[in-house]
């Protein structure tokens, strides 16, 4: 898992928010449809009796005149209908089609065709785009037993209707936005009450990275208590383990000392001086493998809860040492490091690594001795990495002849450059395990400006082989 790729992850609260905001959406577009359906079909019912009741209206007064024509009265009890251009229309027309009375509202508009009701006492509603109209079949008896057809005709402008479907349309979306932001919010102030355990189970990670905690509270939700009580079993269980493992390595390695010396001082009295020199030649090689080891279980390796430690002050207490050391010499120890250079690393590996390599270029330099502490930004980092905790890099150069060996040898444990120089050979190999094996970093061995060697060791802000915790 890189940090990249985790970043782009969405996070609960997100995902939640999302999932949500999309089912609102859609719950309230199928209710706003549904209310503008109910709204148009219940608007039509009212128009279509207020048709009907007009049909009636008209039917009420008609009377055949002596002419056995059907007449009906100029002035009706809907005043629409006397009023020319109103928008509502009324008509009677024969069985033949032929109009037999109009409204004063159809002077100067067309009558538009209505559909012919089939059986009489039937009306027939057809409502349509630019017009709503009712057509009642009567079928009249005559005085002389004839029955004459006349069609009772009603029809509406659909320009108010549809007004008024729209101002309520238009209405309608005003308070379901509202609705919707108002649910938004509460939405949103529901999920941070609810996600309200996880960002305090975040930030207390974040604090026990930065030493400020040794484990998560437990006074969390039931669903989260079973994470935090395993969470803190496995943070215990590493240190013990950690603390256990170097106990026993440096345990084993002390106690190899003392049998060591013996067979050391054993092997000098021994009068065959060639079986002396081969017991001597092992007893080194054991002794060398035991400093090994001990330099090796002070090394632990990055945490993932590891607090960030002060490089420089590492770095500034191991050269006061030097010097001390080496006072006789007279050497220039000169470090060089930013004020606040914080890392996330072991304490102890980090005074291993320095102390090992200022060691070494103390024992080979002339007079001058350089140590230099930077953080740099991550190698083959993208725009999208500007959270990654930038690289530590290490520089330690000494005046002295360089590396008079291959790197490889170098690395070796009990590779030296002069067999003549104090030392066991084993700094070096110590370094290249920190770097390399314990934080997935590189490690160069070249001539410095000085003249002489230049070790530059470069750690990651960010393992390779461990996820990286983001507290969002």
């Amino acid at each position: 898992m890189t940090p990249t790729a985790s970043s782009r992850r969405p996070s609960i609260g997100t995902r939640l928010a999302v999932a949500l905001g999309i089912t609102l959406a859609l719950f309230l577009a199928v209710v706003a449809l549904a209310l503008e359906r109910a709204f148009e079909e219940e608007s039509l019912a009212l128009v279509r009796e207020r048709h009907e009741a007009l049909l009636y209206m008209l039917l009420a007064p008609a009377e055949p005149d002596e002419t056995g024509r059907l007449r009906l009265p100029d002035d009706l009890p809907e005043p629409r209908l006397s009023i020319p251009g109103s928008g509502l229309y009324a008509m009677v027309t024969d069985g033949a089609g032929d109009p037999v009375w109009r409204s004063r509202s159809t002077l100067g508009a067309d009558a538009a065709p209505v559909p012919r009701p089939a059986v009489a006492g039937t009306i027939v509603f057809a409502p349509g785009d630019d017009r709503i109209a009712s057509a009642l079949l009567v079928r009249w008896e005559g005085s002389d037993g004839r029955d004459t057809d006349y069609v009772f005709e009603v029809q509406e402008e659909a320009g108010g209707f549809d007004a008024r479907s729209a101002r309520f349309r238009r209405h309608l979306w005003y308070w379901l936005a509202g609705l919707a932001v108002i649910a938004l919010l509460v939405q949103t102030l529901t999920l941070r009450w609810a996600l309200a355990p996880l960002r305090r189970v975040t930030r207390e990670v974040a604090a026990i990275e930065a030493g400020e905690r040794q484990a998560l509270s437990t006074d969390l939700p039931r669903e989260l208590t079973p994470l935090a009580d395993a969470m803190n079993a496995l943070i215990d269980a590493g240190r013990r383990r950690i603390e256990r493992s170097r106990n026993a390595l440096a345990d084993l390695a002390h106690s190899l000392k003392t049998p060591l010396a013996v067979l050391r001082s054993s092997a000098a009295s021994v009068a065959d001086r060639s079986l002396a020199s081969t017991l001597d030649e092992q007893v080194d090689r054991i002794d060398r493998a035991v400093d090994y080891q001990l330099q090796r279980a002070a090394a632990s390796g990055r945490q993932a809860l590891s607090p960030p430690v002060d490089v420089a002050r590492v770095a500034a207490r191991l050269c006061d040492a030097m010097r001390k050391v080496h006072a006789t010499r007279g050497l220039d120890i000169a470090l060089a490091a930013p004020g606040d250079c914080r890392f996330r690393a072991d304490e102890g590996d980090l005074t291993e690594l320095v102390g090992n390599l200022l060691d070494n270029a103390c024992k080979w330099a002339r007079r001058a001795v350089r140590v230099r502490i930077a953080l740099v930004p991550p190698q083959a980092t993208t725009g999208e990495d500007a959270a990654v905790p930038p690289d530590l890099v290490i520089e330690v150069e000494d005046d002295g002849p360089g590396f008079g060996a291959a790197p490889a040898v170098l690395l070796r444990r009990g590779g030296r450059a002069d067999e003549r120089a104090d030392g066991q050979g084993i700094g070096l190999a110590v370094v290249d395990e920190i770097v390399r094996d314990l934080y997935d970093g590189s490690l160069l061995l070249t001539r410095g400006a000085l003249g002489g060697a230049l070790v530059r060791a470069r750690l990651p802000g960010t393992p390779a082989r461990s996820p990286r915790l983001d507290p969002q």
